[in-house]
């Protein structure tokens, strides 16, 4: 009578797919979160101003797992093993058992996908080299903003901010100092609905 739950069906096959695919979705997003909280927590920058979406979340995820592409090569054999002893133990341990170990191993990629996105949202290096990836901008404001432009300073009369991130209402800078990369950066903020020219600059060295 318990035949039919011993024996792996195509629609286990089908769901089996199917949720390798959410799996890797599901993981893939995880790292990416980590990722983009812890890296712009550095800068002190909420992710509710960021309002990324949900697909960029995969595309931050993807670049946690080609910096540490070692531990998910590792990770993906580990998860190819456990398939594979999930199948041959079916017959014995029945669906219970197979749901426990899919449950245990759900768990175990999602904490190891938010540990990868948090050591790899380290800024140390960056601020060593200067942060080449956040390039100089000449920003242009609108003639009511003229409180804006005082308080960024340099940033604006001599190009002196650097475009860290940028949502649909918001830009955001900061003014690192050459040759100081230990300093404490303030994150200024730039309402988009400021601005009437962004030119990014080829350039990314600090201003002095």
């Amino acid at each position: 009578m318990n035949a039919p739950d011993r024996e792996l069906s195509i629609a286990d096959a089908i769901a089996s797919v199917t949720l390798g695919f959410a799996l890797i979705t599901g993981v893939l997003y995880m790292a990416g979160w980590a990722y983009v909280y812890h890296y712009f927590n550095e800068f002190r920058i909420p992710m509710l101003l960021l309002d990324f979406p949900f697909q960029h979340y995969l595309v931050y995820g993807g670049l946690v797992v080609f910096r540490n592409l070692l531990a998910a090569i590792t990770a993906l054999l580990i998860a190819i093993l456990a398939v594979w002893l999930a199948v041959r133990c079916f017959p014995r341990i029945g669906r219970v058992g197979v749901t426990a170990m899919t449950l245990l191993f759900v768990l175990g990629a999602f904490a190891l996908a938010r540990i990868g996105g948090i050591t790899t949202a380290d800024v140390v290096q960056e601020r060593a080299n200067d942060y080449p990836a956040y390039p100089r901008v000449h920003l242009v404001l609108d003639a009511g903003a003229s409180e804006t432009a005082k308080a960024l300073g340099d940033i604006v009369t001599q190009d002196c901010g650097r475009l860290l991130a940028a949502s649909k209402d918001n830009l955001f800078l900061i003014r690192p100092v050459s040759g100081a990369g230990e300093l404490d950066l303030h994150t200024f903020v730039v309402a988009t609905r400021q601005v009437t020219l962004l030119r990014i600059r080829q350039d990314s060295a600090s201003c002095k």
